[in-house]
C-alpha cells in the first residue's frame, strides 16, 4: 500500500487512479464516474471526497488573495505539494515575498483556550520537532498581527484539509519528505527546541512579526511558552487513556499497561533512552488512571520535567519524560490527551 492510501476497499490502485484520473480530465461528477466505470456509487464518492475537499480549499485560498508556497515535491508525480500532514496539517504563506507557515490546532497540545481545528501562525520547527509558538494569550491573538489574523481567516473560511494522495503529503514521521517539509518551513524563521535559549525563541517572533508589520509582537521580558505546569494541565483523565507525540496521537489505552521502549520505538531514535518498562498506567475501578513509575529505571521518569517516585494521577496535558530532572534533560516527551 502506498503513504496515505487508505480508502475504499473495492477500488484500489490502478482502479482508483483511473477514478481520479477521470474527474480531473473531464470534471465528471461522482455518478457519471460510476457508470462509466461500473463501481459502487459511494465507493467512487469515497474516493473523490477528500480530493474534492481540498481542491475546494486550494481554489478559496487562492481566490481570496492568499498565495501558498509549496512545501514538498510529490514523491511520484514530481508535482508541489502544498498542504502537509506530519498529525497537523500545515500550509506555508508568502507575505511579500516572506514564507510564514500555519498550522490546524489539534486541541491535543494543552492548550484549554486555543480553539482546536482553527489555523494558526507559527515560528518554524525546532531540532526537537516542537512547533515554535508564544502563549495562550498571543497564540489567540495572532501575536498582534493584523496581517496574521487576516489570514487565518482566510484560511478558516475555505476550510480544513482531509488526507488525499495527490494534495496532502506527509503522515509518516522521518525520511527525507519529512527533511524537505522541515527546511521549507523553517526557510526565512529560526526556531529553536523547547528547551532551548528564551531569548533566541522572542527573538524569532519579534524579527518575524517586524518583518511582517514592522514593530514587535512580544516583550523582551516576556515568559516563552513553558511546558505544561501543575496549573496549567487539565481535569483528571477519565475513561480510555490517549497518549500524543508532537499533537499526534500515537495509542489509546483501555486497561492498565506498562510503557516503554517497544510502544515508544515508533516515535524516533529517543526511545533508546527509556527502559523497557519506564511505568505502568494502571485504571482505576472509577476510570482514573495513575502512573506507576519504575524507580529502578536508568532514566528518571518525569512529569512536565519533575521527578515522579510515587504514583501520580494523570491530567489531560501532563507531559511525561525519561531523563534527568537535575539537569534539565527530557528524551522522547509524550502528552497525556
Amino acid at each position: 500500500m502506498k503513504i496515505g492510501e487508505i480508502i475504499s476497499e473495492s477500488i484500489r490502485g490502478e482502479d482508483r487512479q483511473k477514478v481520479i484520473d477521470m474527474f480531473l480530465r473531464d470534471k465528471s461528477s461522482d455518478a457519471q464516474i460510476a457508470a462509466r466505470t461500473g463501481h459502487p456509487l459511494k465507493d467512487v464518492a469515497f474516493v473523490l471526497g477528500n480530493l474534492r475537499n481540498n481542491l475546494a480549499f486550494l481554489n478559496k485560498v487562492s481566490a481570496a488573495g492568499v498565495k501558498l508556497v509549496p512545501l514538498v515535491k510529490h514523491p511520484e508525480s514530481g508535482k508541489d505539494v502544498f498542504i502537509y500532514d506530519n498529525g497537523r496539517y500545515v500550509v506555508l504563506v508568502d507575505i511579500n515575498g516572506f514564507h510564514m507557515p500555519f498550522y490546524v490546532s489539534t486541541g491535543l497540545g494543552g492548550k484549554q483556550t486555543v480553539e482546536a481545528d482553527k489555523w494558526y501562525p507559527f515560528f518554524g520547527i525546532g531540532d526537537d520537532k516542537w512547533f515554535n509558538k508564544a502563549t495562550e494569550k498571543l497564540i489567540n491573538v495572532y501575536y498582534n498581527s493584523p496581517k496574521l489574523k487576516k489570514i487565518a481567516q482566510i484560511l478558516n473560511q475555505a476550510g480544513k484539509p482531509l488526507r488525499d494522495n495527490l494534495n496532502v503529503r506527509g503522515w509518516q514521521p522521518g525520511g527525507e519528505l519529512e527533511a524537505e517539509f522541515t527546511a521549507n518551513v523553517n526557510k526565512h524563521l529560526k526556531p529553536v527546541s523547547l528547551k532551548g535559549s528564551k531569548e533566541l525563541h522572542i527573538k524569532n517572533i519579534n524579527d518575524t512579526i517586524k518583518r511582517i508589520e514592522g514593530n514587535s509582537t512580544v516583550e523582551p521580558t516576556s515568559d516563552p511558552p513553558q511546558p505544561p505546569s501543575e496549573t496549567q494541565v487539565g481535569p483528571v483523565v477519565k475513561g480510555p487513556l490517549s497518549l500524543v507525540h508532537n499533537d499526534k496521537p500515537f495509542t489509546s489505552l483501555r486497561i492498565s499497561t506498562p510503557v516503554g521502549r517497544a510502544i515508544l520505538k515508533q516515535l524516533g531514535p529517543d526511545y533508546k533512552f527509556w527502559d523497557d518498562e519506564q511505568f505502568k498506567l494502571v485504571k482505576n475501578t472509577d476510570d482514573t488512571w495513575d502512573l506507576h513509575p519504575n524507580t529502578s529505571a536508568t532514566n528518571k521518569t518525569m512529569i512536565n520535567g519533575k521527578l515522579v517516585t510515587q504514583p501520580t494521577k494523570l491530567k489531560q496535558g501532563m507531559r511525561i519524560s525519561a531523563g534527568n530532572p537535575d539537569k534539565q534533560i527530557e528524551k522522547l516527551p509524550i502528552h497525556v490527551a
